[in-house]
């Protein structure tokens, strides 16, 4: 993915100091990739998109902000010329702090889950994208059949609430609709959070 020019190149960018190596660590996500590297100050998470990125540096100001707003989130790294992204060998490359990832957990705590998502929509965040299609398009009758028989599939102790509730979920959607309180509208997501670290780990 990355030779030891590259690693040199990254950290002299994102000033992330001496003796930069990779560590031979990668983890492949739906978005895309990412590679473990190691500096005289740390471990870097370093990431590529199998997509053309978004290069406005949105998401990291975004994830910038809910870091100081006390979100747990990897901490975002930025160029010296504080841009989000630097080419390398026609890549665009980003940085973030390194977590380690636990396996999913299908019994994390909803009311702990539920606090960190209001926490993200709590970040003071007021963004220049215009509104994504995703949060106002209705998921419909398959759609949440099909997620109430993966979630039942994998096991998750909410998949029988989900599924008595999808009738209402459905007529729910009938009220989905474009935001038109311009005004008040504020970025509330596209950020990558931390979970909880393995025991040993920083």
């Amino acid at each position: 993915m990355f030779s030891d020019d590259d690693a040199g190149r990254i950290a002299r960018a994102f000033e992330l100091g001496d003796g930069a190596a990779f560590t031979g660590t990668v983890a492949r996500g739906e978005q895309g990739q990412v590679a473990q590297l190691e500096t005289s100050r740390g471990l870097w998470a370093v990431k590529t998109s199998f997509r053309p990125p978004e290069l406005d540096g949105e998401d990291g100001a975004f994830q910038a902000a809910a870091v100081a707003a006390g979100v747990a989130a990897p901490a975002v790294v930025f160029t010296a010329g504080r841009e989000l992204f630097t080419d390398v060998g026609g890549l665009q490359v980003r940085v973030y702090g390194w977590v380690d990832v636990l396996p999913p957990d299908s019994g994390l705590d909803p009311g702990r889950v539920g606090q960190l998502v209001a926490s993200i929509h709590q970040v003071p965040f007021r963004g220049r994208r215009p509104q994504d299609p995703w949060y106002s398009e209705p998921v419909g009758a398959a759609g949440w059949d099909r997620l109430a028989e993966r979630l039942a599939a994998a096991g998750a102790p909410f998949a029988g609430d989900l599924a008595a509730t999808r009738c209402e979920l459905v007529a729910l959607e009938g009220l989905l609709a474009p935001a038109s309180f311009a005004p008040a509208i504020a970025t509330c997501g596209r950020t990558t959070f931390a979970p909880r670290p393995r025991a040993g780990s920083a």
